[in-house]
């Protein structure tokens, strides 16, 4: 009896690892979906899965594009062959990573990002010393920048100090002490847009102003203000945040936008109007013939007059059609 229990158990045996290589045979002959799709689709998904450029995605962790070479050969190859993906570097606080360490991670990234131009976003981070020599591997590679975002000291303008062929967007904050002589960007025939935020950058930065068609001021003094626009002859769209107003409203003469079709102006918290002599004087100050929107804040249409009147007559003196506005209350 035993030895016969002992055979049907073998033959079940038997019977259950034949059954276990069928499904098996099935299995590994079973292809995913997702891994049939064309290499191509596969790579655009890909794309998807990290913001939207410029906008760096993150150096580690479950969203950044490294995590899609880690989940199978297949993907990682295409991950590996998609430039795109590797374009937008950002620098991330040393305190999760060393900057040693990120360097060598941009030093993958760059290499991976073959022919692409770069988006570069380097933030400061108080209570940390930085500078852009610690990340060399960026740095190298300014000829094929196509944004820069910087928030950092002044004095790491030096070091980016060069050539910029493929320089589209510049956006700007200064962290620290003023530069006692200003810093002229030189050699960036493309660059089309500019962001300076913070009185030092407005004042310390120096641009081709005459190519720009975006222009966002954030913190600017009317002094300031007065002397770039005067310079900015093809300006399109521009948003303007004043710290305060000066020139702005004293100014004799004409600011002449041409080109210009959307303006925004924002009062910084702070700017006290009240102790200008005449803050609706800003408004008559531009000519903006091509204007079709335009967002401002109720104070600068002049303290105690009519703002549909004031506005009445900054449309008749520029000659524009406004299709949008819209004003912000006190």
């Amino acid at each position: 009896d035993v030895n016969s229990r002992i055979a049907d158990l073998e033959r079940s045996l038997s019977e259950l690892r034949n059954e276990r290589v069928i499904v098996q045979g099935r299995l590994d002959a079973y292809k995913y979906p997702v891994l049939t799709l064309p290499n191509e689709i596969v790579s655009e998904i890909f794309m998807h899965f990290i913001p939207v450029y410029p906008r760096p995605p993150r150096l580690t962790g479950t969203h950044s594009p490294t995590h899609l070479t880690q989940i199978c050969r297949k993907w990682r190859d295409i991950a590996l062959a998609t430039p795109s993906l590797w374009r937008a570097i950002g620098l991330i606080q040393p305190e999760r990573i060393s900057y040693k360490q990120q360097n060598q991670i941009f030093e993958a990234w760059i290499r991976r990002s073959g022919a692409c131009h770069l988006a570069i976003n380097i933030e400061y981070f108080g209570g940390y010393s930085f500078s852009p020599e610690e990340i060399p591997a960026v740095i190298s590679q300014r000829p094929r920048w196509e944004h820069l975002k910087m928030d950092v000291h002044p004095h790491a303008l030096a070091v980016i100090n060069g050539p910029m062929p493929q320089l589209r967007h510049l956006d700007i904050l200064f962290c620290g002490y003023y530069l006692s002589i200003p810093f002229e960007f030189r050699d960036v025939p493309l660059l089309r847009r500019a962001t300076l935020r913070g009185l030092m950058a407005s004042k310390a930065v120096i641009l081709p102003w005459e190519q720009l068609t975006y222009l966002e001021l954030r913190k600017v003094d009317g002094t300031r203000c007065v002397a770039i626009l005067q310079q900015t002859t093809t300006l399109v769209h521009c948003v303007l945040e004043l710290f305060t107003l000066g020139l702005v409203v004293s100014y004799p003469g004409l600011i002449t936008l041409p080109c210009l079709e959307s303006l925004v102006v924002k009062a910084r918290p702070g700017l006290n109007l009240g102790e200008e002599p005449d803050p609706g004087g800003f408004l008559r100050s531009f000519i903006v013939p091509a204007l079709r929107s335009f967002e401002l804040d109720e104070k600068f249409l002049g303290l105690g007059s009519d703002p549909i009147t004031s506005l009445e007559s900054f449309i008749s003196q520029s000659g524009c059609r406004l299709q949008r506005v819209r004003i912000r209350g006190r």
